[in-house]
């Protein structure tokens, strides 16, 4: 696996990490979730470079080893920027003929707003977009008094801090990957009164611009999910313009689909899936 740093459009310097495959020619960018970072997702490179992907990743900006305020953007804008910067960049590196993104919870919602936007421009125009358990609608019950506060200073104080208010014991079943969650230096637990604005912005602006994600879409949610809420994704599916798109929902399964104990059923979906856009 191959790890370096990319600069992006402010002069930030971004993390990522790739492994390469020189004969499939079909390449997966993944966009991780709030919080986390792109180390997290090890088991997804391995099976899927395994299969003769190519696996990119970037640690988005405030986020694991890449630079900026931890949990914090001045405009959501900036996270699409980012990923446009960097699917440029992996286009000149894997010159592939096929990409898809793939994204998680947060990455889920920036992988949406990102095709509805830029999905079906330049070389590395996508080729299907597979998202997991999308925030698009928020779950977690922040308390009041942070919602108005976060309204309230967005504008004047947008860098004040507050608790992200997740609950790491519903992120899998797997006590093992909620115990590395808990102790890995990497995670941060804040965000800021302009990143929470910016979300609930965004997330309204994907039901808003529903119709102009048109290139094949897997939507795949956890029944189980008490921090994204599954309504939000069964709310947005039957809006959306593609004429391929699928939408599965892991009953019992909580937020993180691919650190669940029963993963490799959400895997084989996912590889199939791929296999199917790719040969239509």
């Amino acid at each position: 696996m191959v790890e370096d740093y990319f600069i992006s459009f402010d002069k930030l310097r971004l993390f990522y990490r790739y492994i390469t495959s020189e004969g499939f020619r079909v390449c997966l960018v993944l966009v991780h979730g709030l919080g986390e970072h792109s180390g997290r997702y090890i088991n997804f490179f391995q099976r899927f470079s395994g299969l003769g992907y190519s696996v990119y990743a970037l640690d988005l900006r405030g986020h694991g080893r890449s630079q900026g305020r931890r949990g914090h953007i001045m405009a959501f804008s900036d996270y699409l920027k980012d990923i446009k910067l960097f699917m440029e960049f992996v286009g000149n590196m894997s010159k592939s003929k096929y990409y898809f993104m793939v994204s998680h919870s947060m990455g889920g919602l920036i992988a949406v707003r990102y095709a509805q936007e830029y999905g079906t421009q330049g070389e590395t125009g996508l080729s299907g977009l597979i998202v997991s358990s999308p925030l698009l609608k928020i779950r977690v019950q922040v308390p009041k008094i942070k919602m108005l506060l976060g309204r309230a200073v967005s504008r004047f104080i947008p860098w004040l801090s507050m608790s992200n208010e997740l609950d790491p014991a519903f992120l899998s079943h797997d006590t093992s990957v909620v115990h590395a969650y808990i102790q890995d230096p990497l995670v941060h637990t804040k965000v800021t009164a302009r990143w929470f604005t910016e979300i609930i912005k965004s997330m309204r602006q994907s039901f808003e611009n529903a119709c102009n994600l048109t290139i094949p879409c897997l939507f795949l949610h956890a029944g189980d999910d008490h921090l994204a809420d599954p309504e939000g994704t069964r709310s947005l599916f039957p809006l959306i313009a593609s004429k391929d798109k699928e939408l599965k929902v892991y009953e019992g399964f909580y937020h993180e689909l691919f650190n669940e104990p029963r993963k490799e059923q959400v895997f084989s979906d996912i590889e199939g899936w791929l296999r199917r856009v790719i040969q239509s």
